[in-house]
């Protein structure tokens, strides 16, 4: 395994402008990536902390030039699709391209953290976790049902005996199963150094999805734990439980199998010493790196507009209902009986206004999560929980001729041609009344217009 020992006496000048590079890819982040990186994230502080272990070049080859032309790629990418996860990416590879003028080939498990470090991975996790969660809280019931005491599931609330349960996100969410790939990495990086061999993307994709298992295998064991010993959320052992499962059921197992992984499928690492490494040329390295970094500031500028969108003056008209514009995408109509939230999807490749996200940014708290069918439309339906007050709401997507609560179908749809999707989120203060509000939307099509 190399490591970084060499003295500044043998580099070459080429090695102050990597840090100076290293330092503008750092601020375009920060300038362009100030409101989207979750600093104060758990999983983006232990990434952090633990990306050192995988920066390393066990191959003994030079640089590869893939980082660089990915972090190219994506950056001439993002004026076509003006995202801030291309930037967040191409950033990332950026970065890692000046890591490899120093170390040569660097391994991809260093990618790997910084992608799931990323918000956009976090947000896919908590958003896709729905069905898996919903699945997970159907068959810890049945399960509860063999102890003899009597148990039923609706959406993510289990009720068992006396007292209900509800599955939240932490359970099986973001959370345990981006912590869980994020020590997984760094337990292939560790077993790595430790046995001088290094696994190939196969390999890696092996370890990590049996980690992935192992993680579903950990939420199902505590969601069991939690409801049978009726540990409630304000109880400490309800967190600790879930660390505890964790290591247990996810940690310690998987140190014994990428173990076994690496000895088998492992291949044997080179030492080298980083000085042995070909120095790149500074006239090339200022051409590559200067173009980069304008190209880089570019995208940043250019998304950081995009994502500033005037809000447009024209609002569309649904008859009874009084609209106004909340921002550029989204458009809140109400009446006596609903509050109605018109989310567009500005791409198949956009992150969109999810209500499990707002609702929670707002102050709220998911009682229970469920899917119901209005007319042959399934929808997610929810209690809301703020203090004293509660709320029922509803969500689908739509696009005004088709509606789905599939991730995959709308986004295959729009990809296919069809007409882009908004999120349609319907509130009100009563469980009747929401009911009646999304059968008179649905049956209707009230809200063609604004779709």
């Amino acid at each position: 395994m190399i490591i970084a020992t060499r003295k500044w006496g043998v580099i070459e000048n080429t090695y102050w402008l990597i840090g100076l590079f290293g330092l503008v890819y750092l601020t375009i982040a920060l300038v362009g990536l100030s409101d989207y990186i979750p600093w104060t994230s758990v999983n983006f502080i232990l990434g952090m902390a633990g990306l050192p272990l995988t920066i390393h070049n066990s191959s003994g080859k030079p640089v590869s030039k893939i980082f660089f032309l990915f972090a190219v790629i994506l950056g001439i990418s993002s004026f076509i699709l003006p995202i801030k996860i291309m930037l967040f990416i191409s950033l990332c590879a950026a970065l890692l391209s000046i890591a490899e003028g120093v170390l040569g080939n660097i391994s991809a498990l260093s990618f790997l953290t910084l992608a799931f470090m990323s918000p956009a991975i976090q947000y896919l996790a908590g958003i896709f976790s729905f069905p898996i969660r919903l699945s997970l809280t159907s068959f810890a019931g049945r399960l509860l049902k063999l102890t003899g005491t009597e148990s039923s599931v609706a959406g993510n609330v289990i009720t068992f005996g006396s007292h209900d349960y509800s599955v939240d996100p932490a359970c099986m969410g973001l959370k345990m199963m981006l912590t869980s790939l994020l020590c997984g990495i760094f337990i292939i990086a560790m077993i790595q150094k430790k046995h001088q061999k290094y696994l190939r993307w196969t390999g890696i994709t092996l370890s990590l999805t049996i980690v992935f298992m192992l993680n579903l295998v950990a939420n199902m064991i505590r969601i069991l734990v939690l409801v049978y010993f009726d540990i409630r959320p304000e109880n400490k052992m309800h967190e600790v439980t879930g660390l505890i499962c964790l290591a247990i059921y996810v940690l310690l197992p998987s140190l014994w199998i990428i173990q076994l992984l690496i000895k088998k499928w492992g291949i044997k690492a080179v030492s080298l010493p980083i000085a042995s490494l070909p120095t790149p040329k500074t006239s090339r390295f200022l051409l590559k790196h200067i173009s980069l970094a304008l190209l880089l500031a570019c995208s940043s500028i250019y998304i950081c507009r995009k994502n500033n969108r005037p809000i447009p003056h024209s609002l569309p008209q649904v008859s009874g209902y009084i609209g106004a514009y909340y921002d550029s995408d989204v458009i809140q109509y109400r009446n006596a009986s609903a509050l109605v939230y018109i989310k567009k999807i500005n791409g198949v490749f956009s992150a969109e206004h999810n209500p499990a996200m707002c609702w929670l940014g707002s102050g709220f708290i998911f009682e229970s999560i469920d899917q119901a069918s209005f007319q042959g439309v399934a929808v997610y339906t929810g209690i809301l929980k703020k203090g004293n007050e509660r709320l029922y709401t509803a969500w689908w997507f739509d696009n005004g001729l088709n509606r789905t609560l599939g991730q995959l179908d709308w986004r295959w749809e729009v990809l296919k041609g069809s007409k882009p999707y908004s999120v349609v989120n319907v509130t009100a203060a009563d469980k009747r009344l929401l009911y009646e509000e999304i059968y008179k939307i649905i049956s209707r099509g009230i809200f063609k217009p604004a779709l």
